[in-house]
């Protein structure tokens, strides 16, 4: 072969070399070093010393072939024809055969990327889906988070209407008039402060322990002393100041004088406040009424003449204190 040829194929293979290295990691190690070896050796038999057209002619059948064709040949132009038919045929083929390998190559470094571009994609996607999964998870967690808050608010909205609603008949309820109290004396209130009427006064109420348990007071009416327990206080008894009780102690004397002695009269009392017609009657002869100058002055106004209830009523209690007046003496 000669050097031009030797010089173009290194060409060539440098240049389909550079190529593949061009594609960085998605270069074919193989093929890298193929071309290199290659390469390595077309320098090596350039740098081969020069020989004769025959042998090298030779040499190179020999390479393609396996042999020579010189010896298989009848003459130089035999061998000559048979030469250049043979190797312009293969060496089209050679060519056709090197096309197609680079085209190949090409379309398998097309391939190769269009792969990694659809790989790369492939991923891409897998990580946008890998995302949703896990927003489409959270959001469901999220979303029986809220149900269940959802939930609780109804029951405590629930509760709470319940408790308005309660809180409602108590108001309707407290709004309600209470019937009255009664006590075990028929007639509620008028009935109990007649009861308390009949319970003994007391008054200077002293408690006797701190547990007040036990007291000590005085009878109004009487200022006896006594003790009793703190439970009854309420119940038996009526509890006023001293001063209210020096009224009571006044009453309860003077009711234990000693009451006169009524006389009858000879007169009827009338029904009514109206004025009506009454004569008063003479009071036991003028010696009587002498003794007693304002009554006799009185009697003698009124004798013969018309009085109104109060003034028979008034009458009546002077005759009254009179008779007890003579009763004492």
């Amino acid at each position: 072969m000669e050097i031009s040829e030797l010089q173009d194929q290194i060409e060539q293979l440098q240049y389909e070399l550079n190529m593949e290295n061009q594609r960085g990691g998605l270069k074919d190690a193989a093929k890298v070093e193929g071309l290199e070896a290659q390469i390595a050796g077309l320098k090596a038999e350039m740098e081969k010393p020069e020989l004769p057209p025959e042998i090298v002619k030779a040499n190179e059948e020999a390479e393609l072939f396996g042999t020579a064709f010189e010896p298989f040949c009848k003459n130089t132009l035999s061998y000559n024809v048979i030469r250049e038919k043979v190797f312009a045929k293969t060496y089209a083929l050679m060519d056709a055969l090197t096309d197609a390998q680079v085209q190949a190559e090409e379309t398998a470094a097309i391939t190769n990327s269009e792969l990694s571009e659809l790989s790369q994609q492939i991923e891409d996607r897998d990580a946008i889906i890998s995302g949703l999964r896990k927003e489409l998870f959270e959001a469901k967690e999220l979303a029986e988070d809220n149900a269940n808050k959802r939930d609780a608010a109804c029951r405590e909205l629930l509760e709470a209407s319940q408790t308005i609603d309660a809180l409602k008949d108590k108001l309707a309820a407290a709004e309600v008039e209470p019937p009255k109290k009664r006590t075990n004396v028929e007639g509620s209130e008028e009935a109990s402060e007649e009861l308390k009427k009949t319970l003994p006064v007391i008054y200077d109420v002293e408690e006797l322990d701190h547990r007040r348990s036990r007291f000590r007071a005085k009878f109004a009416e009487t200022d006896e002393s006594f003790e009793d327990w703190f439970i009854y206080k309420e119940a038996r008894y009526v509890e006023v100041s001293a001063e209210q009780a020096v009224t009571f102690r006044t009453e309860y004397l003077d009711a234990q004088q000693p009451a006169p002695v009524e006389e009858d009269h000879p007169y009827d009392i009338p029904d009514s406040t109206d004025e009506v017609a009454y004569t008063a009657p003479a009071f036991r002869g003028e010696d009587e009424n002498a003794a007693e100058p304002g009554l006799a002055a009185e009697a003698s106004t009124v004798a013969g003449s018309p009085v109104t209830r109060e003034e028979f009523e008034e009458l009546k209690a002077r005759v009254d204190q009179i008779a007890s007046i003579r009763s004492v003496a």
